[in-house]
């Protein structure tokens, strides 16, 4: 929505494309590396039929809903539950949609303004209707919610709290399990230990630009 909605020199565009540094690679290498035949995904999780990983990933996006990681929480029943997808999720959570908060205004000191810009309109509406459960109306309280959402998932949920790289300490996402009488230890198979440090070594980049650099691109 940002590249095909927004130029290079929106501000928008220029603020949020940091976040979002390096995710078609990672997301090409995981198609043809992790699900691919006999891959590290297909070797520590196999499935007795074809395409099984492809087939659960399809479904998973077609049967995707927005909501709010809070509101996942409540209705899975893992609210209260101490773990670190209930606690410091929840924490970075509140930090991310509070920062996307805080750019917006900076942008839009105005209702005024925001309306006036077509070109967001138009990002907000594509994604509205790629995204169910996005809330239909283009408003400031709706922008912020869903790029909130967008940046919490994106930037904060996968690479600060699911990473691969912390899976062994913060068992999130991968299927990791702790003994209670035991911190800290996992007690996951040795394949999907190995599996783990093997998609971190592919996804993490040679090289990380830095905030001197130019990002509107």
């Amino acid at each position: 929505a940002l590249r095909m909605f927004l130029q290079p020199s929106h501000p928008v565009r220029i603020a949020l494309t940091p976040h979002f540094f390096r995710t078609h690679q990672t997301c090409t290498q995981a198609k043809d590396l992790l699900v691919a035949p006999r891959g590290p995904l297909g070797r520590a999780l196999p499935f007795e039929y074809e395409d099984g990983h492809k087939k659960v990933l399809k479904l998973l996006m077609n049967d995707y809903r927005f909501k709010t990681w809070p509101d996942e929480l409540e209705q899975s029943g893992m609210k209260d539950v101490e773990y670190v997808g209930a606690t410091d999720a929840v924490s970075l959570h509140k930090v991310m949609v509070n920062y996307v908060s805080n750019l917006i205004d900076e942008i839009y000191p105005t209702v005024e303004l925001l309306e006036a810009d077509d070109d967001m309109r138009k990002a907000y509406v594509y994604m509205s209707e790629k995204m169910k459960g996005v809330p239909p109306e283009f408003s400031m309280a709706n922008l912020k919610l869903v790029w909130g959402e967008v940046l919490f998932r994106v930037t904060g949920l996968h690479t600060s709290i699911g990473n691969a790289a912390i899976a062994a300490l913060e068992p999130f996402f991968v299927n990791f399990r702790l003994h209670k009488s035991d911190k800290g230890i996992v007690s996951g198979s040795r394949e999907v230990i190995s599996t783990v440090s093997t998609i971190t070594s592919l996804t993490v980049p040679n090289e990380y630009p830095n905030l001197a650099q130019n990002w509107a691109h």
